[in-house]
Parts: C-alpha cells; sequence; structure tokens
C-alpha cells in the first residue's frame, strides 16, 4: 500500500463512534419520556396542494420553482416512498438520467446525465456527475453510490455546474442532504428495521436530540446485510452480498444568535462482495484458452445470467472515515458560510478478471485516498434588487495505488506459452501509482432584478488546477521483472529459478490547467405561479493522467503523458409552474450541449500481455453533440393522492471520435479509425417515469399505497457498442403497502413493498477484456420485503 498512515490518522475516531452506537440505544430508549411530538413542516399538508420543497441548488435556500436550472427534488417522504438501499434504485426516475452501480470499487457510481458520464473505476479518472453530500464534493467514484441512508433531500441537477459547485460537473450534480439539528426542536427519533429476501438485514438508527438551548446532538448509524443476489455454482455459494456498518456523531452549537457551527464525524466499514460478475463468453475460458491452442477447456455457462463460476469471490475490505464542519454567521451584510471536508478511505480489493471457473488472472488492489476541501462564500442581498453568492474554494486530494497481477504468467507458462519460463504459484506482476491534486478557484454568482418580472442571472468561475503523477511497473519479463520465483530452463529437465527483479524506476508527470466557466441567464416572472427562464452556461472537466500507463514501455526517464481537459457549453429554455389553486405543478426544459476535447475511455489491448489482456485509457478523442426536452409533472388531485410523472427525450451523437478502438488490433500497433457513428454509453434517447401515492385514514391509523414504474429506452454500456454490452429497452415496477398509526408519543410504521416487481432482467455493467473475455453485472432480481419503521 503507497501510504497506509493516509486511514490510520482517523482512527483514534473509531472509538467513538463506536461508543456513540452503544450509547444510542439507551438514549432512543428513555426518548419517549421527554420528547413531544413533531409539529407537521410540509406545504402539501397545509396547503392541500404540490408540497413546496426548499432546495440549495444555487447554495442558498430557495423553493425549487424559484430556481432557473432543471432540478429534479426528493424531500424526505417523496425518497422513502421508493424503499431504496442507495441512489441507484431510483435511476430514471429523473429525465435522462441513469444511476448504476459501478462493480470493481466499493461503493461506485456510473452516472449519467443527459448521455454523458464516466463509468471508470480508477480514483485517478474522475467522474463528469459530481456528488456532494451535505455540501462536500465527492472528489472520486469511492462511495458516490450513496446509500439511502437518513436522506432529508436528494436534489439531481442536470446540465453543467461550472459556477457554484465547479470541477467535474460538466454532465450534471447530485446532491444529498442529511439531517442536522435545528435549534428549539425537541429530541427526533427514528428507527428502522428491514427485512428481504436473499437474507437482506438492514438497520437504520437517526437521534437529534437538545442540550440546553444552544447545543444540540445528533447520533446516526446504520448497517447493511445480505447473502447477494448471485449464485456462484463452481464454489457452491451466494455471491454479491453486502456487509456495511456505518456510524455518524455530531453536534451542532449556536455560540450568539447569529453564529452557529456544526461538526460531525463518521466511519463506514465495508466487507462486502465486490460486485459479483458473469463473463458472457458461451464457455468462459476457451476464448483465452483457444488463444493459446487450449480449446474446450470449460464448461458451457449457465443460461441464468445471475449463475457465476468465478473461482475467487470478488471482496472487498474497505473503510471510509469523513469530517464534516459548516459555519454560518449572519451579519449586516449577508451570511457568511464555511464549509470544510475531510475524506480518507483506505481500500483492499480481490477481482477475478477472468470471472471464469480457472485460475487465469486475478487483481489485488490496495488504494488510499485522502481529499480535504474548504469553501467559504457570502450571500448578500444589501444591494437593492440584488442577490449576490461570491466564494472560494480549495480542494486537494492525494491517491495511492498499488496493484498486483496474478496467476495469469504461472498460468501461461503451464500450458508453455512463456518459452523456457515457468512461474511460482505466488508469482506476479505489479504497479505502483501516485497522483496528487491541486485546485483552487474564485466564484461569484448574481440575480439583478431588471423589473418587478424581469430578473438577469450572471455568474462565472475561474478555477486553477495542479497534478502531479508518479508511476512504476514490474520490469518486463525480457529483464524478469516481477515477484516471486522464476524458472529458466536451461536444457531438458534443468531448470534454473531466481527471484523476479521487481519494479522499475518511477516515471512522473506534472501539469496544470486554468478555465473560466461562465453562466449568463434570464427569468421572466409570467405571473406569481410560472416563470420562463433562458441560459447559457459552461462547464469545465480537468484533465489528468492514466492510472494504467504503461512505463515498461517508455524510455526509462520519460515524462508521463497527460489528457487535456473536456469543455461543454449548454444552452437552455426552462418553464417553472402551478395552477389549479397549487394542485398541479408543470415544469419542463429544452437544452443543447456542445463538448469539445470530451474524455473518452478507449480500451486497448495490452502490449505487455501480447494483447491477451486489455488496458482501459483516456483520451481527448472526441466531440459530442446533444440536444433533448424534458417534463416533469405532479398533481394532488385529492387530498391524500399524489401523481407524478416525467419524460426525458435524449438525442446526442459524436460529431467526431477518431481513435483504436479494435481489440483484434496487433496491441503494438496504432489503427486509428472513425468511430462517429457509435452511440454514447449509457445513453437512452427515452427515460418515461410514473408514480402514485394514495394515503387513507384507516381505523386509529392511515393506510397507504404506493408505486412507481420507470422505463428506458436501449443503451450501450461499452464504448465500442459490443452488441453483447447492449441494453434493451426496459421497465422497473415497484410497489409499497403501509399501515401507520399512533404510538408512544410517535408514529409506527409497517410497510410490505416489492422491488422489480416484473423481474425484469438487464445488464448494469459490462466491459471486455480483449478479446479473450467479456465481464458483465445484473441488475437485483424481483425483491418482496417487510420494514418496521418509528418516528418520534
Amino acid at each position: 500500500m503507497f501510504d497506509r498512515r493516509l486511514a490510520r490518522r482517523f482512527n483514534h475516531g473509531r472509538a467513538s463512534v463506536r461508543a456513540a452506537l452503544l450509547l444510542t440505544v439507551p438514549a432512543l430508549l428513555a426518548t419517549p419520556l421527554f420528547a413531544q411530538a413533531q409539529p407537521p413542516a410540509t406545504a402539501q399538508a397545509t396547503s392541500g396542494g404540490v408540497a413546496d420543497i426548499v432546495v440549495t441548488a444555487r447554495r442558498r435556500a430557495e423553493s425549487i420553482q424559484d430556481v432557473p436550472l432543471a432540478v429534479t427534488a426528493l424531500d424526505r417522504e417523496s425518497f422513502e416512498r421508493f424503499q431504496p438501499r442507495d441512489i441507484a434504485d431510483i435511476s430514471g426516475l429523473a429525465p435522462s438520467v441513469v444511476i448504476d452501480p459501478l462493480g470493481g470499487i466499493p461503493g461506485g457510481a456510473a452516472t449519467s446525465i443527459r448521455g454523458i458520464g464516466t463509468f471508470e473505476i480508477e480514483k485517478t479518472n474522475e467522474p463528469s456527475v459530481g456528488v456532494t453530500l451535505d455540501g462536500i464534493f465527492i472528489g472520486s467514484n469511492t462511495y458516490a453510490l450513496l446509500n439511502a441512508f437518513d436522506v432529508e433531500r436528494l436534489e439531481i441537477l442536470r446540465g453543467p455546474q461550472g459556477v457554484l459547485f465547479g470541477r467535474n460537473t460538466t454532465a450534471g450534480l447530485i446532491s444529498i442532504t442529511r439531517s442536522k439539528p435545528r435549534r428549539g426542536e425537541p429530541v427526533s427519533v427514528r428507527l428502522s428495521g428491514t427485512l428481504a429476501e436473499r437474507g437482506q438485514q438492514d438497520a437504520r438508527v437517526t437521534l437529534l436530540a437538545p442540550i440546553g438551548d444552544r447545543v444540540a446532538i445528533k447520533l446516526a448509524g446504520f448497517t447493511l446485510n445480505d447473502d447477494g443476489d448471485y449464485r456462484n455454482t463452481f464454489l457452491n455459494r451466494r455471491a454479491g452480498g453486502k456487509n456495511i456498518l456505518s456510524g455518524q456523531i455530531g453536534a451542532k452549537v449556536w455560540i450568539t444568535d447569529d453564529l452557529d457551527i456544526w461538526a460531525s464525524y463518521e466511519h463506514l466499514r465495508d466487507k462486502s462482495d465486490l460486485g459479483a460478475t458473469r463473463n458472457l463468453a458461451s464457455n468462459p475460458g476457451q476464448g483465452l484458452a483457444c488463444a493459446l491452442g487450449q480449446c474446450f477447456r470449460g464448461a458451457l455457462n449457465s443460461p441464468d445470467l445471475r449463475n457465476i463460476e468465478s473461482d475467487r469471490i470478488p471482496q472487498t475490505k474497505a473503510t471510509l472515515d469523513a469530517v464534516t464542519v459548516e459555519a454560518n454567521w449572519r451579519t449586516g451584510i449577508g451570511t457568511f458560510t464555511y464549509l470544510y471536508g475531510r475524506r480518507v478511505s483506505d481500500e483492499f480489493r480481490i477481482t477475478d478478471a477472468d470471472a471464469s471457473r480457472f485460475p487465469i488472472l486475478w487483481f489485488e488492489r490496495e488504494q488510499d485516498e485522502r481529499q480535504s476541501s474548504h469553501e467559504l462564500r457570502l450571500f448578500t442581498d444589501a444591494i437593492k434588487g440584488v442577490a449576490l453568492t461570491v466564494g472560494g474554494y480549495v480542494f486537494d486530494q492525494e491517491i495511492g495505488n498499488t496493484t498486483r497481477n496474478r496467476d495469469l504468467f504461472p498460468f501461461l507458462g503451464s500450458i508453455g506459452a512463456t518459452g523456457p519460463l515457468t512461474f511460482s504459484p505466488d508469482f506476479y506482476t505489479g504497479s505502483n501509482q501516485l497522483q496528487n491534486t491541486r485546485s483552487r478557484a474564485l466564484f461569484a454568482s448574481a440575480d439583478i432584478s431588471i423589473t418587478d418580472q424581469l430578473t438577469l442571472n450572471l455568474g462565472g468561475r475561474y478555477s486553477w488546477e495542479r497534478k502531479r503523477f508518479r508511476a512504476r511497473d514490474a520490469l518486463p519479463l525480457s529483464q524478469f521483472g516481477g515477484f516471486g520465483t522464476i524458472f529458466l530452463q536451461v536444457a531438458p529437465g534443468v531448470r534454473i529459478p531466481f527471484t523476479g527483479a521487481g519494479y522499475g524506476p518511477f516515471q512522473t508527470g506534472e501539469n496544470d490547467w486554468s478555465r473560466f466557466t461562465p453562466r449568463i441567464g434570464v427569468q421572466y416572472k409570467a405571473s406569481e405561479n410560472m416563470q420562463l427562464y433562458a441560459s447559457y452556461a459552461r462547464g469545465f472537466k480537468s484533465g489528468g493522467y492514466n492510472i494504467r500507463y504503461d512505463t515498461t514501455a517508455a524510455a526509462p526517464g520519460a515524462t508521463v503523458p497527460s489528457y487535456d481537459p473536456e469543455t461543454v457549453d449548454t444552452y437552455e429554455l426552462g418553464l417553472k409552474s402551478e395552477f389549479a389553486d397549487r394542485r398541479v405543478r408543470l415544469n419542463a426544459a429544452v437544452y443543447y450541449n456542445d463538448y469539445r476535447d470530451k474524455q473518452e475511455q478507449i480500451i486497448a489491448p495490452n502490449p505487455a500481455t501480447g494483447g491477451l489482456t486489455s488496458i482501459t485509457i483516456i483520451q481527448n478523442a472526441a466531440s459530442v453533440e446533444g440536444y433533448g426536452a424534458e417534463v416533469e409533472l405532479q398533481a394532488v388531485p385529492t387530498d391524500g393522492l399524489t401523481l407524478g410523472a416525467s419524460v426525458g427525450y435524449n438525442h446526442i451523437k459524436y460529431k467526431s471520435f477518431r481513435a483504436d478502438i479494435d481489440l483484434d488490433n496487433n496491441p503494438n500497433t496504432t489503427i486509428v479509425t472513425d468511430n462517429s457513428g457509435l452511440d454514447l454509453v449509457r445513453s437512452p434517447r427515452w427515460t418515461l417515469a410514473a408514480n402514485a401515492a394514495l394515503t387513507r385514514p384507516v381505523g386509529p391509523g392511515e393506510l397507504g399505497l404506493a408505486g412507481s414504474f420507470r422505463w428506458l429506452s436501449d443503451y450501450f454500456l461499452d464504448v465500442r457498442n459490443d452488441p453483447r454490452g447492449k441494453v434493451e429497452a426496459f421497465g422497473i415496477l415497484d410497489a409499497t403497502i403501509s399501515y401507520e398509526l399512533p404510538m408512544a408519543g410517535g408514529r409506527v410504521s409497517v410497510s410490505a413493498f416489492g422491488r422489480n416487481l416484473a423481474n425484469t432482467t438487464r445488464l448494469n455493467s459490462f466491459f471486455q477484456i480483449a478479446t479473450v473475455a467479456a465481464i458483465a453485472g445484473v441488475n437485483r432480481p424481483r425483491t418482496f420485503g417487510v420494514e418496521l419503521k418509528f418516528v418520534y
């Protein structure tokens, strides 16, 4: 591991989390003696109309209907109605949004908005869809697939968010806000437990409690467990199971009436199986064996995509420690806000790269990541007719990676594919990489009232970023590289053993980039409940380095090449409206996107293995244009009945895409071709969603019925548009029935739910290893379960 100390720096806090979780139980048991039922808070409860959700899409609290952006938002009640375990369970709910789990890393997310996303497991290849948790930007894909725990509000912002959220938000942003104590509110408790098929056992607890008038604390935790959705027929066990435990402790202090500080620490431990995968080849292992003249080694695959035959269970042992600090100071000129975030992750993971019953190739990966960020901003409306936000942002990140590639060369040696060389079973090749990122930015955004109805939106951000990269690989076999024992046959039956020579020298790269990303827009308030808006915005995604850069193929001391930033210009027209006495809400948007120097993930034969395996690298290989339309409808026809629907149409295509993506080519040659006729990854032309929720008083309590349906048209999962990685159009149907009644001063509910009721089976990940294997992941099957919840 590059620097295991990174994760140890927070170890002293883990004991406090465990203690907090232990203290939570008696606190919860005591709560009914002191707490009072909370007053109703939703707009729907008081007005009979569609609930008015307050969002922070522009770094300040405002109604979703006042924001001149394409935003989908769910409050706690709406979010929990879908019974999600993580945000992938709401994929397709917002127009033109696809969220899949990304196998290969713990908590990885493969998210696409309006046909643009990043689907790479490496931390150095940053996502195009930004993710923030309590305002803190998550700098890599690890644990970007946020768990559905204590979600007070979910916001999905479509289109580049280059002014207020900055780097790596060219496609959009997903923001989750969790609960915090509020001054003057009584003790609040939320307890829930879930039992479902295939051994699912989840538990969640949140306690918010005041300590006097100026201090309040938060204790929270959750655990997710199941046996997995796959069956490993070779090892005769289930695979893909979850084993996650997390705890959070926080406190909010009101130093004065105008100054408050919130601080929290959380720890997450993950011992889950690492995204079980299926080799789609009809005879797994045969492809590689045939390439080496050893055909028909394997057995035919089961037609059930959830039956796998890996000789190893992909697993992870990961920890994540996070600290968040937020301070708000309300002054005569405006409100100053300071945000500090620190995240440290330590991962060890095992991946069966060939996903077959044969010991052909598996990886051990150790990764450490440390990120810290500071943001200081001021919001003021002291100038008449102007609402102004200004601020600065600092982001630092260090990523260390160690990879060990096992089994491949012992396997090749066993069948005579390496000439006079054979290898001990423990022999492996490996690589080390280290990347440091420094990012700095200044930003400003102003809403200027031209008239009572017309507002001008102006904003801009200047971003500067520097990355330093170091990499080294095991020496090529011609220099007897690698780790372990190598045997050289010098005569028939005579072998000379010697130790692998290990790593070659480090090669380095350093580069910096800067961009100005403006936003210009106008809002026209046609009436109290209707506004029109038009905007132009630019997004910027930083350049970087390929973590899989092969140093053995370059001259000693060579500079590691970098790829450049990508930018997007977006033009958008939108409508926000409510009518029928606020019982109907209709929002719509049309847009045009123009991407330049788009960073594409190119899968190429690996020269280090003669093309038997492949590598994924990033190149500025493409330009892209897209246009589309989105409509969202919500209605409350009668009290207790809520209806929702959305539709997204997205037409996106390459204007140019020139790269060598043919895995059949010689790995030592490059043949660039025109690939502009291909579809972009995870870019369905249509997304449709509909949902309904009905509540009715029955006996002493309330009966609830809820259902949702999401449909996505077909799309591809890899850049080459391999037909095996094509997802045909599919729909997902979920439903919940619940009964809630008052108990012990609070409310208790029991719910029965069914997810994926039609038992739709579709791929959610796909990648190809040269011409010898096609590895895929599959969505969760139909799942029935029950949840018991207590809210006080």
